[in-house]
């Protein structure tokens, strides 16, 4: 029998020391294992380099090392809770912010406010539109390539609003302020490893409590799209797509700007929430109509690749132009795509064609409830009409299938979601595997879901998320005759491939 391979992030967090914050915050980080790093980051950020500096801003140096000492100086010691340098995938810098933020700051915060940047992570005041911090991390071009790491820093800042930031690869750490709308402040690298830079960037961001630097974007020159477009044209090519139907048709920043939405609500992409950080989708209202917008940002490095990113919404497009004579009654109609306000993320806009069964468990207000095997006719009608135009979906689930009520009470239904759709003009063993699975996946997610369904969907939701924020908080107070619990590395490894 076969000897069972550890998991790399147990192997790892095995050798961390557990040792109180202050502490910590003095000890050099470890060396990250390459499987390790590959987990967190597919690839280097450095094919992007060119494509994503605008310039226009000014670096300066920022003196904050003897505020830094005495910050540290005051700090109380406090007891370890669980080891400070564990990884658990893509929030690795998540949690250790956490242990700065207070109750009323979230990690990430909610996207119904309009902040659409997701770099590796983002602290918020809650009910704020604007980040108090952002944080990325890169073991790829840091320090060599620090003004390339810059330039996306800026790039979320412009998106944001954001004033402060740190740039970590681990080892040494970089905190950043923008001064004024063209001038970026960095400080000295503070070496050992983030702890110490995170805690006190939470800090003066919260201290200074800086307005967010809006609608002075113009400020700054807007990115060359051209050499993108060349990408995305070879992208097209490889893919077999025309690229004139793509590349001659997409739109720039002047063609569309996140801030001209109205109402925005995010969208749930997976059934234990949204744990993709390069692709996110929302509801709307645009220049009076109810619109979804599924965004892509080809600046993260987490599952990396402008290539990946461009291939997906070529796709996509090209999807939607070969079902033009379904579009409304099978599938939302299209309506624009392109680049985001001057920002490295790629848009695709289409109609909003309701709720998706995901949404429905998720909010039960949004709950539809129809005749019991009606969704699934219907789904199947829909589906039925894309095969017949070439295309399978390939990953149907119940993010993809939407329906809503017209006035009259009659329900209709449409499937999306085709960026990783197969298309083909030649009848294969693959095209018939992909349409065999189509349907099969498409029965499971149009599983008739009853109220008694739904109501342990939500109950399962409630107690997961109680689940973590247990966990999260565990530590926080002594239990056990004065041993505090900590974190099994397992929990989060378990929980984040189950997702």
């Amino acid at each position: 029998m076969a000897e069972e391979k550890e998991h790399p992030l147990l192997a790892f967090h095995a050798r961390l020391a557990l040792v109180p914050l202050k502490h910590a915050m003095t000890m050099p980080y470890p060396k990250v294992p390459d499987p390790v790093k590959k987990l967190l980051i597919m690839g280097p950020l450095a094919p992007l380099g060119d494509l994503m500096h605008r310039g226009g801003y000014s670096v300066g140096r920022w003196d904050i090392e003897a505020d830094i000492q005495s910050w540290y100086g005051q700090l109380p010691d406090r007891p370890p809770l669980y080891p400070f340098f564990t990884i658990y995938y893509w929030n690795y810098l998540s949690q250790m912010v956490g242990l700065f933020r207070d109750k009323n700051e979230e990690i990430f915060g909610s996207f119904e406010s309009g902040a659409i940047a997701r770099p590796e992570g983002c602290l918020f005041r809650r009910g704020d539109a604007t980040p108090v911090l952002l944080f990325l991390l890169d073991f790829f071009n840091l320090p060599d390539k620090l003004d390339l790491v810059q330039d996306r820093l800026v790039n979320y800042m412009e998106i944001t609003g954001a004033r402060f930031g740190v740039l970590t690869n681990l080892n040494s750490s970089w905190l950043c302020k923008r001064a004024t709308a063209n001038e970026l402040l960095v400080s000295s690298p503070a070496m050992n490893n983030p702890l110490m830079a995170l805690g006190f960037a939470v800090e003066v961001a919260r201290k200074e409590g800086l307005p967010p630097l809006t609608g002075v974007r113009s400020v700054l020159p807007k990115l060359d799209f051209s050499p993108v477009l060349e990408i995305l044209e070879l992208v097209c090519k490889l893919s077999n797509i025309d690229p004139r139907k793509i590349v001659d048709k997409a739109v720039t920043d002047d063609g569309f700007k996140f801030e001209d939405l109205r109402q925005v609500d995010t969208l749930p992409l997976h059934r234990d929430g949204n744990a993709n950080q390069t692709v996110f989708a929302v509801r709307a209202k645009y220049a009076g109509q109810d619109v979804v917008v599924k965004i892509r940002d080809l600046t993260s490095q987490y599952k990396a690749g402008i290539n990946l990113g461009l291939a997906k919404l070529a796709t996509e497009v090209d999807c939607y132009t070969r079902l033009k004579n379904v579009q409304g009654s099978a599938v939302p109609k299209l309506l624009s795509w392109g680049f985001l306000k001057g920002a490295m993320f790629v848009f695709v806009m289409m109609t909003d064609g309701g709720f998706s069964e995901l949404e429905q468990c998720s909010n039960p207000s949004k709950f539809i409830l129809s005749d019991e095997g009606e969704t699934l006719k219907q789904a199947m009608e829909c589906l039925r009409a894309i095969h017949k135009r070439g295309i399978a979906i390939r990953d149907i689930n119940t993010s993809k299938v939407v329906s809503k009520v017209d006035e009259a009470g009659k329900l209709h239904v449409k499937l999306v979601g085709f960026g990783g759709a197969l298309i083909t003009e030649v009848l294969s063993q693959e095209w018939y595997e992909a349409t065999a699975r189509d349907v099969a996946l498409l029965e499971k997610a149009c599983d008739p879901l009853s109220p008694e369904k739904l109501i342990a969907e939500v109950d399962r939701k409630r107690l997961l998320g109680k689940a973590r924020r247990d966990d999260k908080h565990s530590g926080e107070t002594m239990e056990d005759g004065g041993h505090q619990a900590s974190r099994s590395p397992l929990y989060s490894v378990a929980v984040d491939e189950a997702e």
